[in-house]
């Protein structure tokens, strides 16, 4: 697996994910779930302190990344082409 920029076929696509890192998909997972173990504990003790900005801040970044990656995977998305033979 090969983290990084990733767009497009053959050999423009090779160029690009040659700029990631190449790193076990374990690996991947683990840190991921350390990383959001972190931010929930944070939410909770801010929620926990009686402080609401922190929490509502990470949920209206959280829905904006979730927005902008799905226009992203939506636009890469092949369009289906009918043509018709003569």
């Amino acid at each position: 697996m090969t983290i990084g920029l990733s767009c497009g076929h053959g050999a423009r696509t090779i160029a690009l994910q040659s700029w990631g890192l190449a790193m076990n998909r374990s690996t991947l997972l683990v840190l991921g779930a350390v990383f959001w173990t972190g931010a929930t504990i944070d939410v909770l003790l801010h929620l926990a302190s009686g402080d609401l900005v922190v929490p509502i801040g990470m949920t209206v970044v959280g829905i904006a990344w979730v927005s902008i990656r799905m226009s992203v995977l939506r636009s890469r998305r092949p369009a289906l082409i009918r043509v018709e033979a003569d």
